[in-house]
């Protein structure tokens, strides 16, 4: 059994005032045994943290911002991303033989999906190209909302070969492991063992949600693998209490969810 955060942040991304070494203490004290350090257009932390990571497991990874403001992962990479072409940092990021990491489809502004359908900045056939050369998707983040959640595990039910992973998109200490995946079957802690085992092992999601009385729920999804679609639905994520207020929200709007952060529901993810 593994447990790895597979996003988070220091201080060397612009906007994170995380040191490495509260970043990998916060790991050590709940439990990880990996975490990939993703900071925005540098490795620049990484080579710290291996050093100082002690029998903590340092993925190095980086967040790419692309042409039009798009983010895409690079993880277990040797050398900073340069490119700036979705389809070149993909090309890259699978040249040192690493993994792409596809993060938070639906949050506004730089992710894949909602860049497609609310600015318009590549048409279907694009995005189908992309989809097919991603290796993960991140089916939680801790720091999206609730409609952004919801709308990635609709959109990507309708992608199955892809496994599913999860991260906290940690910028402050204490969101370390509010996202993470646990998997089932891993030979060793050797990067190729590791990558071998995101791609094809049984997988749980584990992420936390807070109902708006501010009380801990811990849920999970479970994953068979690359080629089963991951148990992850609306309802075995968001309290029954959300869900009714999910159903008037559609009612009243056609469809499309109300932020949680604008309603007085709030909803967090692990």
């Amino acid at each position: 059994m593994m447990k790895i955060d597979l996003h988070t942040h220091t201080s060397d991304s612009f906007d994170c005032e995380l040191s490495v070494e509260s970043v990998l203490a916060r790991a050590r004290k709940i439990g990880l045994n990996a975490i990939a350090i993703t900071d925005h257009d540098t490795m620049s932390a990484c080579g710290i943290a291996r050093k100082a990571a002690g029998n903590l497991i340092i993925i190095p990874g980086m967040e790419i911002t692309s042409t039009g403001g798009t983010h895409m992962i690079g993880l277990f990479l040797q050398e900073e991303v340069v490119s700036k072409d979705i389809i070149d940092i993909i090309d890259e990021i699978h040249e040192q033989r690493g993994l792409v990491l596809l993060p938070h489809p639906f949050r506004p502004k730089t992710g894949l999906v909602s860049n497609k359908e609310q600015r318009n900045l590549l048409d279907g056939e694009q995005l189908a190209r992309i989809l097919s050369r991603v290796d993960l998707i991140e089916a939680v983040n801790y720091r999206c909302d609730l409609e952004a959640t919801i709308n990635t595990d609709r959109f990507f039910s309708f992608y199955p070969d892809v496994p599913r992973v999860a991260g906290s998109d940690a910028h402050i200490d204490y969101e370390i492991g509010k996202a993470y995946v646990e998997l089932e079957d891993v030979k060793s802690y050797s990067p190729d063992d590791i990558k071998d085992s995101l791609l094809f092992s049984p997988r749980t999601i584990r992420f936390e949600v807070y109902s708006d009385e501010a009380v801990r729920e811990v849920k999970e999804a479970r994953s068979d693998g690359k080629r089963k679609t991951l148990a992850f639905r609306t309802r075995s994520i968001i309290p029954a209490g959300f869900r009714r207020s999910i159903r008037t929200i559609y009612r009243r709007s056609a469809g499309r969810i109300i932020s949680g952060r604008n309603k007085k529901f709030k909803m967090k993810v692990r």
